[in-house]
C-alpha cells in the first residue's frame, strides 16, 4: 500500500482512466494538490470522493477496504460524512439480521461528489429503496434539501445530524433569531422535505432496514397481538408514548378472535393469546391473520416468541409449522397493503420463520421501542405521501453564497418595520406615530382604547422603560402620554426619543410569534411558536424554510404547545387560524423573496376569533440595504455576530 499525495495521483490519472476507474476514493492525508487532482479528474469524468473518505460499499460486490460478511440484501442506501458511522450502520444491520446495504459511501470532506449530488444519484437508483443520511454541515443546503424532497416522493429518507452549532442564534438581533438554533433549523426544514430525522446510528438503521423494505406504509390503527400480558402493555405503552392510534377492534372482529382462544378469553386490543406454544405454535399467526381482515385495523405488531418456538424450546419440529405459518401472514399482508412487524428476543437467531418475513419485507426487531419507533415513522411517512402534492419543493432554497447573513445590519424601529412589511403587501393595520399628546387624541376614536408605546431608536425594551401605556382612551390620553414621557425620561435619561405611536388595542386572544430568520446555509426560514413570554420562558418554535404553502403553515400551528388553545380552550372563543395560516405564509413569502431582509419578528401575534393582530414587529434590514421610505426610523448594529439578541416587547 502507498501513500500517495494529491498531486501525485493527479498524475496517474490517464492511467486509471485508460483502467476504467470512475471513482477515486480519498483516505486521511495530506490535502496539497486537491484542486488540481479534482480538475484532473474531472477533465477526465473520474468523479473524486473524499479526503476523509471511507467506501464506497456496494452490497452487491462486497467492495470495501475491510470485508462485510452478511447475507440479506436490502435496497438501504448509506452516505455519511465519517467513515466509521458508515462501519457502524453496517455493523448494526449484520446485528438486525444479518443484513446488507445497498450501498455504504463515507463522504468525507467531499470536495468534488458531495452529499446532494449522493442523492439526487440515490434517488434515481430503483434498486435504493430508501435513503439513510449522516451529516455534519450542510455547504450545498439548498440543493440538498431539493434533492431529498423529490427523493422522499419516491422512497424514505432518513437524517441523523452529526452536531450541531451555536452560529444561527449567537448572530440574532431578534426573538425568531435567538430561538432558531441549528438543530431546530435542520430537523424542521428536512422534516418539511419529508425526511425522517433521528437522534441516533441504532435509530437510522432500525428505521432504514425496515423502511427500505416495508412497501404501502400505514399505521393509523395499530392492534397488537402477543403472548404474555407484561410484552403487549409495554408495546401499548410504547405506542401511546409516540402518539401512535391504537384501533378498537369491532364487535365481529372480536367474535372471530374470541372463536379461535376459546370460551373466556379477554378479547380487546391487545391480543393476548394466552395458550400453551407447545400446543398451539401458530395461534398468535392466525389471530394476527383474523386482525389483517379487519377493515378497523392497518397495522399489526407481534410481540413476544411467536416465530421463535422452535429456538427456544430447543423444539427443531415446530420449526416448519412456524415458517409455514410466517409466510402465509406475510403473504396475507402484503395482499392486503398492511404493515406487519414482528419483535421477538428471539430475532438475533435468525430462525427460518424471521427470515421469510424479512425476505417478505416485514420487520423483525428485538426490541419493543424499536417496534414502537418503526410504526410511528411507518405513520409519519404515509402522512408525508397523502400531503406531498401540498408541500414545498424548495425551488428557491439559497445556498450559503446567496444567504450569507454576516456583516453590518440595521434594525428597524417599529413604525420603520410595519412601513416596511406594508410595503411589501403586509398589512398590519392602523398605527400612528404622533409626537405631541394632542396628536395622541387626534388619532383615537371615541369609544375606543388603544395602545401607547414609546419610539426610541435607543429602547428595545419598551415595557421596561415604562414604554408602554394599555388601555388608554380619548378622555385619559393627554395624562397617559406625559405619564409615559416622564416615565422614560427617568429610566433612560439619554434615550432619543422620535414620538409615541398609537394603536388600538387587540382582542383578547392566544399570543403567537410569527417571524423569519436567514440562515447561512439554508437561506430564508419562517418560524412560529408561543409568543409574548412565552417565545423565552419555554422556546416553542417549529421552523420551516420560506416559502411555505398554507397546508405546511397550518401544520406548523399544530405543532406548538398552543395548539390546543386555538379551538377555544376552557370555553373561549376559537380563534382565526384561517387568517393566521394566511399571514404566515405571506411572511415566509416575504423573507424568500427579499434578500435585503435579515429577520422579521412578529411578537406577539395576537390571534382571536376576528382577523389576528400584530401587537409588535421588528425588521432587520442588511446594512446596505434601500432605506425605508421616508420619516421613518432606524437603529444602526454592529456586525450580526458580534450582536446580543434584542427581544421586542
Amino acid at each position: 500500500m502507498y501513500d500517495l499525495s494529491p498531486r501525485e495521483i493527479a498524475g496517474l490519472i490517464p492511467a486509471l482512466c485508460r483502467l476504467g476507474a470512475r471513482t477515486l476514493v480519498l483516505g486521511a492525508g495530506d490535502t496539497e494538490g486537491l484542486p488540481e487532482l479534482i480538475g484532473a479528474a474531472r477533465r477526465t469524468g473520474i468523479r473524486v470522493l473524499g479526503p476523509g473518505a471511507y467506501g464506497p460499499f456496494t452490497g452487491d460486490s462486497g467492495l470495501l477496504i475491510n470485508p462485510v460478511h452478511g447475507t440479506e440484501p436490502t435496497g438501504l442506501g448509506v452516505f455519511a460524512q465519517s467513515g466509521n458511522v458508515v462501519l457502524d450502520v453496517v455493523a448494526a444491520l449484520r446485528r438486525t439480521g444479518d443484513l446488507l446495504p445497498r450501498f455504504a459511501w463515507g463522504l468525507g470532506r467531499s470536495s468534488d461528489l458531495g452529499l446532494a449530488e449522493a442523492v439526487e444519484a440515490a434517488a434515481a437508483d430503483d434498486a435504493c429503496t430508501a435513503i439513510a443520511i449522516h451529516a455534519e454541515g450542510f455547504n450545498e443546503g439548498g440543493r440538498l434539501l431539493r434533492a431529498v424532497s423529490e427523493a422522499a416522493r419516491s422512497k424514505p429518507v432518513l437524517l441523523l445530524q452529526g452536531g450541531t452549532s451555536a452560529a444561527g442564534s449567537a448572530s440574532a438581533l431578534s426573538h425568531t433569531g435567538s430561538l432558531s438554533t441549528s438543530r431546530a433549523i435542520v430537523s424542521g426544514l428536512f422534516r418539511q422535505a419529508g425526511a425522517q430525522v433521528v437522534e441516533r446510528v441504532d435509530d437510522l438503521t432500525v428505521l432504514g432496514a425496515a423502511l427500505s423494505t416495508l412497501r404501502e406504509p400505514r399505521a393509523d390503527a395499530v392492534a397488537v397481538v402477543a403472548d404474555g400480558g407484561g410484552q403487549a402493555t409495554l408495546m401499548m405503552d410504547a405506542l401511546a408514548d409516540r402518539d401512535v392510534p391504537t384501533a378498537s377492534l369491532s364487535a365481529s372482529t372480536v367474535e372471530r378472535v374470541a372463536n379461535l382462544l376459546g370460551a373466556g378469553s379477554h378479547v380487546a386490543n391487545p391480543v393476548d393469546v394466552g395458550v400453551s406454544p407447545v400446543a398451539r405454535p401458530t395461534v398468535a399467526f392466525e389471530v394476527a391473520s383474523v386482525l389483517l381482515r379487519a377493515a378497523e385495523v392497518d397495522c399489526i405488531v407481534v410481540v413476544g416468541v411467536v416465530g421463535g418456538y422452535a429456538v427456544h424450546f430447543a423444539a427443531p419440529e415446530l420449526e416448519g409449522e412456524e415458517t409455514a405459518a410466517a409466510g402465509a401472514i406475510a403473504d396475507e399482508a402484503a395482499r392486503l397493503g398492511k404493515t406487519l412487524v414482528f419483535v421477538s428476543s428471539y430475532s438475533g437467531d435468525l430462525p427460518p420463520a424471521y427470515r421469510a418475513l424479512r425476505r417478505a419485507g416485514f420487520p423483525v426487531v428485538d426490541s419493543i421501542d424499536d417496534a414502537a419507533t418503526i410504526v410511528s415513522a411507518v405513520r409519519e411517512r404515509a402522512a408525508f405521501l397523502r400531503t406531498a402534492d401540498a408541500r414545498s419543493r424548495f425551488i428557491n432554497a439559497a445556498e450559503p453564497s446567496d444567504s450569507d447573513s454576516s456583516g453590518s445590519a440595521v434594525v428597524l424601529d417599529e413604525a420603520a418595520s410595519r412601513g416596511k412589511l406594508a410595503g411589501l403587501g403586509l398589512p398590519l393595520g392602523s398605527f400612528d406615530v404622533v409626537r405631541t399628546a394632542d396628536e395622541a387624541v387626534a388619532a383615537m376614536e371615541p369609544g375606543r382604547e388603544y395602545v401607547i408605546k414609546i419610539v426610541s431608536p435607543d429602547i428595545s425594551h419598551k415595557s421596561d422603560a415604562g414604554g408602554v401605556r394599555l388601555r388608554v382612551a380619548r378622555e385619559n390620553a393627554v395624562a397617559e402620554y406625559h405619564r409615559l414621557l416622564s416615565d422614560v425620561r427617568r429610566n433612560e435619561p439619554d434615550a432619543r426619543i422620535d414620538g409615541v405611536s398609537v394603536a388600538p388595542m387587540a382582542e383578547p386572544g392566544v399570543e403567537i410569534l410569527v417571524g423569519a430568520y436567514r440562515d447561512p446555509q439554508f437561506g430564508a426560514c419562517i418560524a412560529v411558536g408561543s409568543g409574548g413570554i412565552l417565545a423565552e420562558l419555554i422556546r416553542d418554535t417549529v421552523v420551516r424554510a420560506a416559502p411555505v404553502t398554507s397546508h405546511e403553515a397550518a401544520e406548523m400551528l399544530t405543532m406548538t404547545r398552543s395548539a390546543r388553545l386555538f379551538s377555544g380552550y376552557r370555553g373561549a372563543p376559537a380563534s382565526d387560524l384561517d387568517g393566521l395560516v394566511e399571514l404566515i405564509v405571506t411572511v415566509s413569502e416575504i423573507a424568500a423573496a427579499h434578500p435585503e431582509i435579515l429577520e422579521i419578528d412578529l411578537n406577539p401575534v395576537i390571534v382571536s376569533p376576528t382577523s389576528p393582530q400584530v401587537a409588535d414587529a421588528r425588521v432587520v434590514l442588511r446594512q446596505d440595504a434601500p432605506a425605508p421610505h421616508p420619516g421613518t426610523h432606524m437603529a444602526e448594529t454592529p456586525p450580526q455576530h458580534t450582536t446580543t439578541s434584542r427581544r421586542p416587547t
